[in-house]
């Protein structure tokens, strides 16, 4: 996210990120984020301190993949007024893929009695972007784990399930942005998401990347179009 930080330095907005627990440089084990319940209180976290620290400044959310899935989730159940926009790449309200019913069983089972085993998250690391070097730097940055424990993966899981059926409402504005050859997650499900809830939501899709639109061969499209959605609010 250097770049995407970098970008929007330029444009006089400061950018603050975090690792989520179990990923990156932050604690816990490995791909074992606990749950969605967990992540939604660590994003709280986030905007305490923002907004404690820079109470005048208007604060705008952005949340790319699972990022997407918890910041969504979080403006459904908080309807947190601190917040003044969403920006949401590639949302994982679907995955693209279809999970095996024997393994959400398992999981459902796991999350019970064993919720810290972890397998692999089966992504399609080819998938991430149109850009050969972005994909070379993924495979080789020692922070990604690409794993995922039972217990958080089925948390994730019905937290999508969720989104996937929300119909409103939908009262902060927000930005959707999507491939719509994304393999990684669905591009039906956050346009069908979209026009749910079209009121609040402005939808845009682009035909020719994958799924990290910010690391592409057109991010600096994909940046422009978020910071002129930004200035516009």
């Amino acid at each position: 996210y250097d770049s995407f930080a970098t970008f929007f330095n330029q444009r006089n907005i400061s950018v603050i990120g975090f690792d989520l627990p179990g990923f990156g440089k932050s604690p816990g084990k490995r791909g074992h984020g606990v749950s969605i319940e967990f992540m939604l209180l660590c994003f709280k976290a986030m905007i305490d301190y923002v907004t404690s620290n820079y109470p005048q400044v208007p604060l705008h959310v952005f949340g790319q993949s699972m990022g997407g899935n918890i910041a969504l989730n979080y403006q459904i159940q908080s309807k947190d007024d601190r917040i003044q926009s969403y920006i949401i790449g590639s949302a994982w309200i679907r995955t693209t893929f279809e999970i095996s019913p024997l393994l959400i069983k398992v999981a459902r089972i796991a999350s019970n009695i064993l919720p810290q085993i972890t397998k692999s998250n089966d992504l399609i690391v080819e998938e991430i972007s149109d850009l050969p070097s972005i994909v070379e730097a993924y495979k080789s940055d020692p922070l990604v784990n690409g794993r995922i424990s039972l217990g958080f993966g089925y948390s994730m899981y019905l937290a999508a399930n969720q989104l996937d059926a929300y119909t409103g409402p939908f009262n902060n504005p927000t930005y959707l942005a999507q491939a719509e050859n994304d393999k990684l997650t669905s591009f039906k499900a956050t346009a069908n998401f979209a026009k749910r809830n079209s009121s609040a939501i402005t939808f845009k899709s682009y035909p020719d990347l994958k799924h990290e639109l910010h690391n592409s061969s057109r991010s600096t499209d994909v940046l422009e179009a978020y910071y002129a959605w930004m200035k516009s609010i």
